[in-house]
């Protein structure tokens, strides 16, 4: 007679099967819940290095559209503080083509908020710079060097060994606007030069 050598699992084996792949499954499940974190992590920091960017070249843009005000318009005259500033811009932000608007870059915490934001603002425009973490302040570069919290200065910056300023009105406009973020231990900051309009743009009435 021909005998069976073929035999079934015990049930002691297929308990030490099933012990074996749960424990495979439950550290392949650990590995992918952090490699989600990880990515989820990665894709925030990319989101906020993004609008940072972003934001920093929208403030630059701002920055350089910057020009003097016809003398008529104290009220469009550029002034500046460490919470903001307003002025008049030859290419505002939000036009597709150079034209005269007011604007303005406010740094605020709304009531109720916790995060704070740099908003820039013209007309009926309100458009979000930076989200805040932590506080920011802007200050504003003269011709002598020196950074300070106010625009125009008390006194008219000496841009060198000659006291030439004594002879000049303080100009209308600083030659560069910084925002200065902190955030605990961690600072950074946004610089741009107002380069791209140092006059008053001309009228057809002012050649006459």
């Amino acid at each position: 007679m021909r005998t069976n050598n073929q035999r079934g699992f015990s049930l002691l084996e297929l308990i030490a099967s099933l012990a074996i792949v749960s424990l495979v499954s439950a550290a392949l499940f650990q590995s992918i819940a952090a490699w989600m974190q990880l990515s989820a992590r990665a894709s925030a920091a990319a989101e906020g290095s993004l609008s940072a960017i972003a934001g920093q070249r929208m403030f630059d843009r701002i920055v350089g559209g910057l020009t003097f005000a016809w003398p008529e318009e104290d009220a469009f005259r550029f002034v500046g503080a460490a919470d903001g500033f307003s002025g008049v811009a030859a290419a505002p932000l939000h036009g597709f083509h150079p034209h005269l608007a007011p604007v303005r870059v406010i740094v605020r915490r709304p009531d109720g908020e916790e995060r704070g934001r740099i908003t820039y603002q013209s007309g009926d425009i309100e458009w979000a710079l930076q989200a805040l973490d932590g506080t920011a302040a802007l200050s504003y570069l003269g011709a002598d060097g020196v950074w300070r919290s106010t625009w125009p200065p008390a006194a008219n910056p000496e841009p060198g060994p000659f006291d030439d300023a004594a002879y000049f009105d303080t100009p209308q406009l600083p030659l560069a606007i910084r925002a200065s973020f902190s955030d605990g231990d961690a600072s950074s900051a946004w610089i741009a030069d107002i380069s791209g309009h140092p006059r008053i743009p001309q009228r057809l009435r002012d050649l006459e």
